[in-house]
């Protein structure tokens, strides 16, 4: 068992950890949306990689509440896998008409659901940087922050024009 697995509170539970996963399914949904409606290989490869990158997390999180095993690859991937995920979506998402997309982005309710997506974003910014990381309770708030931003951003989505 390493040292940082010891250090981790017993509070982080395999509840904690499962719950990590329901933003994933919301991103991975609709990225699936958005990549279908797009045909762009960037996009696609991005979204992908973002994916990769919010699994690997989640698995180290089930690990280290499970099996109490601390594989920091599977944590420390994610600040280097994610933005260039997310660097790779927006190069996709560029090629098409910008204007359509930027018209279809501000319709009804669309526009509501992107707003709340992204102050939770703003929201898990402020509390990433303010919480530790191994704060139970900052570790559930910051998972229901996302839980409702990822939730937003997949409904704004489903209702994009």
């Amino acid at each position: 068992m390493s040292k940082k697995a010891k250090e981790f509170p017993q509070g982080f539970t395999l509840g904690l950890a499962l719950m990590d996963f329901v933003p994933v399914i919301f991103f991975s949904a609709g990225a699936l949306v958005v990549g279908m409606r797009m045909h762009s290989l960037l996009f696609s490869l991005g979204a992908i990689g973002c994916i990769f990158a919010g699994c690997g997390k989640v698995l180290w999180k089930i690990l280290l509440a499970s099996a109490k095993k601390d594989i920091r690859p599977l944590n420390t991937q994610m600040r280097y896998l994610m933005p260039l995920g997310f660097i790779l979506m927006i190069l996709g998402w560029c090629k098409d008409p910008l204007p359509l997309a930027v018209q279809s982005f501000f319709t009804m309710p669309s526009v509501l659901f992107f707003g709340i997506g992204l102050a939770g974003m703003a929201a898990m910014t402020v509390l990433g940087i303010r919480n530790q990381t191994t704060d139970v309770k900052a570790n559930w708030i910051e998972q229901c922050v996302n839980c409702v931003a990822q939730g937003a951003f997949f409904l704004g989505i489903v209702f994009f024009h």
